[in-house]
């Protein structure tokens, strides 16, 4: 029983693109049977897909199985992933994501596997973002210049205190004054050094 379909039909079915079918009714291959009323072209189907497979050179075809008809993914090689011991397979009858036997059935488990991971790497994304947003989450390298400023600050002050003692307590021998200064210049080089 032949039915009219479209070109993109007759490709789904044959297992290739439509411009592959455009290409073989220009190099006349196959044949337009009709044309819709807006003018798209029709093709008879089965009389397409005899014609497809009696002008086309299925040996150079890796879609296209021994005897001409399109491979299935149920019916296509089993190949290990490089990445997973687990096979790249679609179980058989479960057809794409989508539902059916279409071309895009052979996505199988390592499109599932891929579009998981997308589907984590989002999700912890999209907590960061919040985190960042509500302040729990702050910059790397804001913390960085904050923590030097403060390293900074305490370095300063803590270096200063042999003058300051000199300038309040004016009878204060300078060996003190000196004795004071190698003491917090010990203290910061163990701070620096991890020392206790």
């Amino acid at each position: 029983m032949s039915e009219l379909i479209s070109i993109r039909e007759a490709a789904r079915r044959l297992g290739v693109s439509d411009t592959a079918v455009h290409k073989a009714i220009k190099a006349g291959r196959v044949a337009v049977a009709g044309k819709t009323d807006s003018g798209r072209p029709l093709m008879d189907w089965p009389d397409t897909e005899r014609r497809w497979l009696a002008n086309s050179d299925v040996s150079k075809r890796s879609h296209v199985g021994s005897r001409g008809s399109p491979v299935r993914a149920q019916d296509a090689p089993r190949v290990k992933l490089p990445t997973s011991d687990r096979m790249d397979e679609a179980p058989a009858g479960s057809g794409d994501d989508l539902g059916g036997d279409g071309p895009r059935s052979g996505r199988g488990a390592g499109y599932a596997q891929a579009r998981a991971a997308r589907e984590v790497f989002q999700a912890k994304l999209a907590k960061l973002e919040y985190e960042e947003r509500t302040g729990k989450l702050v910059s790397a390298d804001e913390v960085k210049v904050a923590w030097y400023k403060h390293i900074t600050a305490a370095k300063t002050r803590i270096m200063g205190i042999p003058a300051a003692c000199k300038s309040r307590y004016a009878d204060l021998p300078l060996a003190a004054v000196a004795i004071i200064d190698q003491a917090c210049r010990e203290a910061l080089e163990d701070l620096a050094n991890g020392r206790n």
